[in-house]
């Protein structure tokens, strides 16, 4: 690989006595402000700002905020190129180190951040949708966060800006002395001790600081407030021991009793990372304090200095006479850059991705530049060697301006990484690379066998090609042996979480799309790969879209099979896109029946399902039976014709059960669509049905009649149960066509009781009592039928003639004791004949007497009672009357709140209140 850097070159000469540079800050007090030019250009004369009495030992830009920070004479002072004058700051007097870092913070993202750890993910079908709905609701409003961390012989002094204005400060008691320290922006500050203890300190948010709910905070009050000591956050800072690796340990404490001398402690951070220097090695630990997972930077003796220059580390040897370059994330030897003879690095600043150091030799100090390579070339060259993790970190550092194509370069090395990290056996790191970057389904699946994958599935040395990677970078020989044909468990979980999250994305797309159309796509395994990456999944076509969800669903389908069978059925029940052939295959095999059928309900497939439903019947599965009529309740209006068909197999199997297929449905089936199969096939089966929709308070003309006759074509004769059916019918439906009915009957007298409910209907009431009373000769059913239809008095008489005339004196004597109340006494006596006596009519004349007595008193009652209310209305009506109200000027209408004055009144009775007689009608009616 090529050098990086490009050889050190001699720019200016500095000031005697520089001892600290980002601007620089020399011995004498003077801080001399730099304009760094172009690359090649000459470097200007700087600026120079007499600051201090004596030397500045330390310089550094606070944040967001246009100050400086100045360590001089053990003080901290803040000073600006505007406002010129330092403002010395009291609180920090002995100060020996300082640090400054910025970042931004949002509340609710670190609240995110710290309540759910990074280990638990869901993978169930609503999972990644509420981790998606928690990500979107946590994108508050941020705000930039300064920090300035200075350290005292035994103290920690700290103090934060929020977004430019002073916020809070805060002392810390250190168990031992510090030696050196750096900040892990928004999440920890880490400290090295003299006996080669690292402490760490997280940083609480802005929000929790006991000073957060300070009013009338501004750029002057802070200043007050910062020079006065005030603000002070009175929370608790805990503190933590940082546990290194026990060898790194050993091996440290080993090699400094060798030379009889330690390497001070030096913490370095990098990003998110923090590097902790020992003797013997560098150990890369997180904001959490743990190295796990983290690569160790070995070394002979520690360097002298370490300078985060991203997407670099340059570490300055022991004896300051070379810069050694590494990665970031590998810690990889890139360059190692010697300086002249004779030359020390005293001070290194990363600026625009260049390096400028401050080197001494015997004679001046002068400042020396070390000019990167083209971002171009350098991405190339780690692109070519296959360090996409070092090209990723690389993308990082490069400004937005510099590299046009940088987004779409970014997303490609995004998806390598991940590739690299599914080679690595760190599936769930893989899968949130690809998630991020809207990769392809299709060639996320090609990196699993085909029992996964189908036709997608790629060789091992195929996978990195098929992410666009460089010719010459193949996959190396132990990611190979690591990938085995018998994917882990691990692989598959993450594989299931990834097709959720993309089902969650592509599921409102294809709301427009019927399963029958996406379940129907032909496709090659070519036209599926070539279904655009790195773009969101919304700009797809829509054939894209079809095929995008067809190969997920179908991917999920076999990964929750070998993973979580019990999610399997829940899929089937949702609407999904899945390839139908392939996935029926795979249910059939594992014995899910259920799941099968409930996959053909999701996708319309009725006709197939009940076909299974029917052939495991066939089978004798007799659940199966109970299984149709649960599928076919759940079917639409649209299917009528099916759910007829497959009523007629079920009759021919169980006729009760096929009966329900029609009487359970909700809702219900139109029974047009049904009674004339039924009438040609079964009449018993139509008889049934029609009874249902009856009892069901069916009020059609047309099914109470086609019953009535239904019946009449089962009677055989008058004793049969179809006949009494057919009685009982006409006798309580109100709604059947007695003409219809009163032309399909036989000839008199086949069938007169029938006849005769017909004729009620018709209201041709004389007609139905003769037949029941001369051809029937059934005075009961008579007088049932006048008590049924409540014929009149004079109805009532005929019975009783008809009675005497076709039938026994006896029967007319019961009809009189059983219905005294539907004969008046003088119509009665007139027909019944002479021969009858007092005691024969004993029943009749004393219930006939008690019912005209009990007529009598309940007039006299009436009557009183009607004396007794018109007494009290007359006495009502007369106190009313004798009332008189007294209007005056100042008497007001209760409506209008005008004068009364000489109008026409109205008086409230209850409350007495008087109101125009125009306005008392139109409150009430209104």
């Amino acid at each position: 690989m090529e050098a990086i850097y490009l050889a050190p070159a001699e720019v200016c000469q500095l000031a005697e006595g520089v001892s600290a540079l980002e601007c620089a800050g020399t011995s004498t007090g003077v801080v001399s402000v730099y304009n760094v030019p172009e690359p090649g250009a000459s470097w200007p004369r700087p600026t120079d700002y007499s600051v201090s009495r004596r030397g500045i030992e330390q310089i550094a830009a606070l944040g967001a905020t246009d100050q400086l920070v100045l360590l001089s004479e053990n003080h901290i002072s803040l000073w600006s190129v505007n406002d010129r004058r330092p403002l010395r700051v009291p609180s920090s007097k002995g100060a020996k180190l300082i640090k400054t870092a910025h970042w931004t913070e949002s509340q609710s993202q670190h609240t995110a951040l710290r309540r759910r750890p990074r280990e638990s993910r869901a993978i169930g079908l609503r999972g990644m949708e509420q981790i998606a709905a928690d990500q979107k609701s946590s994108g508050s409003e941020t705000r930039a966060i300064s920090m300035l961390m200075v350290a005292t012989r035994k103290h920690l002094m700290l103090y934060r800006w929020v977004d430019g204005v002073f916020w809070d400060q805060k002392q810390l008691l250190l168990p031992q002395a510090p030696v050196s320290m750096d900040i892990a922006p928004g999440a920890a500050l880490f400290v090295g001790c003299a006996t080669d203890n690292y402490i760490r300190i997280p940083i609480p948010l802005t929000s929790s600081s006991s000073a957060a709910s300070l009013p009338q905070r501004n750029l002057e009050t802070g200043q007050t407030a910062l020079v006065m000591g005030d603000w002070i956050d009175e929370s608790d800072w805990p503190m933590f021991n940082v546990t290194l690796p026990e060898s790194s340990q050993q091996e440290g404490w080993a090699w400094s009793n060798r030379m009889l001398r330690r390497a001070r402690p030096m913490v370095q951070a990098l990003d998110s990372n923090i590097l902790l220097a020992l003797d013997t090695r560098g150990i890369i630990v997180d904001a959490s304090g743990s190295s796990k997972d983290k690569p160790q930077i070995e070394w002979d003796v520690a360097p002298q200095l370490v300078v985060n220059a991203a997407p670099y580390v340059a570490l300055v040897s022991a004896a300051a006479t070379s810069v050694e370059v590494r990665t970031r994330t590998t810690f990889r030897v890139v360059q190692a850059i010697e300086i002249e003879r004779n030359h020390e690095v005293k001070h290194i600043v990363h600026h625009n991705a260049s390096m400028y150091a401050v080197v001494s030799s015997r004679q001046r100090i002068s400042l020396m530049s070390i000019i990167p390579r083209s971002w171009t070339e350098q991405l190339e060259q780690f692109e070519s060697s296959g360090e996409f993790d070092e090209a990723l970190d690389l993308l990082d550092a490069i400004p937005a301006d510099q590299l046009p194509d940088a987004a779409k370069r970014r997303m490609q090395i995004q998806a390598l990484v991940a590739v690299i990290r599914f080679e690595q056996q760190l599936y769930d790191q893989a899968m949130d690379l690809f998630i991020e970057i809207d990769t392809n389904p299709a060639k996320v699946l090609a990196l699993y066998p085909p029992m996964i994958s189908g036709k997608l599935a790629k060789d091992v040395s195929h996978w990195r090609q098929l992410f666009d990677a460089p010719p010459q970078v193949s996959s190396s020989a132990e990611s190979v042996a690591k990938t085995s044909k018998n994917i882990p468990l691990a692989a598959l979980n993450a594989l299931a979480r990834f097709l959720t999250d993309r089902r969650r994305v592509l599921r409102p797309l294809v709301e427009k799309l019927s399963s029958q159309t996406s379940s129907q796509v032909e496709h090659s395994t070519d036209t599926l790969l070539a279904i655009p990456s790195f773009s969101a999944l919304d700009t797809l076509n829509v054939e894209q879209v079809a095929l995008s969800a067809q190969v997920v669903d179908t991917a999920l389908f076999k990964t929750l099979l070998h993973t979580k069978p019990s999610l399997v059925g829940a899929l089937c029940r949702l609407d999904n896109w899945c390839e139908i052939r392939e996935v029926k295959g795979l249910l059939e095999e594992h014995g899910m029946i259920s799941e099968l059928v409930s996959l053909y309900h999701a996708k319309q497939m009725h006709k197939e399902a009940l076909e299974l439903l029917q052939n495991r019947a066939s089978d004798d599965h007799p659940q199966s039976l109970h299984a149709i009529i649960d599928y076919v309740h759940k079917m639409g209006l649209e299917d009528a014709q099916l759910v007829l068909q497959t009523g007629q197999w079920m009759l021919s199997r169980d006729r009760e059960l096929a009966l329900k297929i029609f009487t359970d449905a909700d809702p219900e089936l139109p029974p047009e669509q049904f009674l004339d199969q039924f009438e040609k096939t079964d009449l018993q089966i139509c008889s049934a049905y029609l009874e249902h929709l009856l009892a069901n308070g069916n009020q059609d003309p047309a099914m109470h009649t086609k019953l009535a006759l239904l019946y009449l074509k089962q009677s055989q004769n008058e004793t049969s149960i179809s006949y009494k059916a057919l009685l009982k019918h006409l006798a309580s439906s109100p709604y059947c066509d007695a003409h219809k009915i009163l032309r399909s009957l036989p000839r008199a007298p086949a069938m007169s009781e029938a006849r005769a409910e017909v004729l009620g209907q018709l209201g041709q009431h004389e007609d139905a009592l003769h037949m029941f009373t001369a051809q029937l000769g059934n005075a009961y059913a008579a007088e049932i039928y006048c008590q049924r239809h409540n014929v009149p008095s004079d109805i009532w008489n005929k019975l009783l003639r008809w009675a005497l005339t076709h039938q026994d004196r006896s029967t007319a004597l019961l009809i009189l004791s059983r219905q005294p109340g539907r004969f008046p006494l003088e119509t009665t006596l007139t027909i019944l004949p002479k021969e009858c006596s007092i005691a024969d009519l004993r029943i009749y004349l004393c219930q006939a007497l008690r019912n005209r007595v009990m007529n009598r008193d309940m007039n006299h009652v009436v009557e009183h009672l009607s004396e007794h209310a018109l007494a009290n209305a007359s006495l009502n009506l007369a106190s009313q009357q004798q009332k008189h109200m007294l209007v005056n000027e100042s008497c007001t209408c209760i409506e209008c709140q005008r004068r009364l004055g000489d109008a026409v009144l109205a008086v409230l009775p209850k409350s007495g209140k008087m109101l125009h007689y125009s306005c008392a009608h139109w409150a009430h009616q209104s």
